[in-house]
C-alpha cells in the first residue's frame, strides 16, 4: 500500500519489501522520453504512439496539425470514433475499460484497481482521455480520473484546470462530458473539433 511507500532525498524507501508497478504512466513516459530522443537526433515534426498514448511536436508533411481520434466503445475495436482532436504540440492518453477487462461467468472485472480497496473499479465510467503538455502526467492523470469516476474525477479534473473527457454508461447510451479546459480548449480554431 503506498502508504508505507516514501521518498527522501531522491531515494525511495519501503517499509517492507514489496512489487511496485509503474504500469499506470510506463507507455506515456516512453513516448515523452522517444520524443526527447528524436528532438535530440534533429526530428522537428513528428507524432508518437505508444499503446494508445500520443505526443505532437510540430507538423504533418502537408503543413496541417497533427489529428488524432478518441475511440469509443464498439464491437471491432477502432472503428468508432467519437472525438477528432487536433494536437498543437501536445500529448494525450485515455484510460478506458472496454478494452482491457476479464469476463468470468456474468461478472465482467474491469482492469483498473480502486487504490483504496484494491479491488476492480465498479462505476459506469468506461473511458477517460487527458490532454497535457507532457504525455506521462496525461497517462498518470487518466488513470486517477478513471479509478475515480466520472463524478469525483470532474470535479477534481475542473478543480486542477486539466482538459479531460469522460465517457460514461448511462443505461444504454453513453454520456460525454468533458471539463470546462477540454472544452475551451477544442474550441480553439488551430485545436480539436
Amino acid at each position: 500500500r503506498y502508504e508505507k511507500i516514501s521518498i527522501k532525498d531522491g531515494w525511495l524507501y519501503m517499509a517492507k519489501p514489496m512489487k511496485l508497478d509503474l504500469s499506470a504512466i510506463a507507455k506515456g513516459f516512453g513516448v515523452d522520453e522517444l520524443v526527447k530522443f528524436l528532438e535530440y537526433q534533429g526530428h522537428q515534426n513528428l507524432l508518437v504512439e505508444i499503446g494508445g498514448e500520443v505526443r505532437s511536436r510540430g507538423k504533418k508533411e502537408d503543413g496541417s496539425l497533427w489529428r488524432v481520434g478518441i475511440e469509443g466503445p464498439s464491437e471491432k475495436l477502432g472503428s468508432k470514433l467519437v472525438k477528432i482532436i487536433t494536437l498543437n504540440n501536445f500529448s494525450m492518453a485515455t484510460s478506458g475499460s472496454y478494452r482491457n477487462y476479464l469476463k468470468l461467468g456474468d461478472r465482467v472485472f474491469n482492469h483498473t484497481i480502486n487504490p483504496k480497496t484494491g479491488a476492480p473499479i465498479e462505476h459506469k465510467t468506461i473511458s477517460v482521455s487527458v490532454l497535457h503538455t507532457y504525455c506521462a502526467d496525461a497517462d498518470a492523470w487518466a488513470t486517477a480520473l478513471m479509478s475515480m469516476g466520472a463524478e469525483k474525477g470532474l470535479e477534481l479534473a475542473n478543480r486542477n484546470d486539466l482538459m479531460a473527457y469522460f465517457q460514461v454508461l448511462n443505461g444504454k447510451e453513453i454520456q460525454k462530458i468533458g471539463t470546462k479546459a477540454f472544452n475551451k480548449f477544442i474550441k480553439k480554431p488551430s485545436q480539436g473539433r
